[in-house]
């Protein structure tokens, strides 16, 4: 898709209506991952998992960041 539009296969009007689908379908599909979440299991498991998912997710912004400046 990036390859056709870039070579200007898509009209900006199509190229509009992709990227309106496109952010439609993530917003339903994460609403239908959130509905489905049962709040009581991350009671359940504790704090734990939790921290440790964040710290996982702040190392990964911490490598890009950094990976990033190097490259800039």
């Amino acid at each position: 898709m990036a390859g056709l539009n870039t070579s200007g296969f898509f009209t900006q009007a199509g190229v509009d209506r992709m990227t309106w689908l496109g952010r439609f379908l993530i917003t339903i599909s994460m609403a239908g991952i959130g509905l489905n979440t049962d709040i009581r299991a991350f009671r359940d498991v504790g704090w734990k998992p939790l921290l440790v998912g964040l710290l996982g997710a702040l190392v990964v912004a911490g490598v890009s960041m950094a990976m990033i400046a190097l490259v800039l």
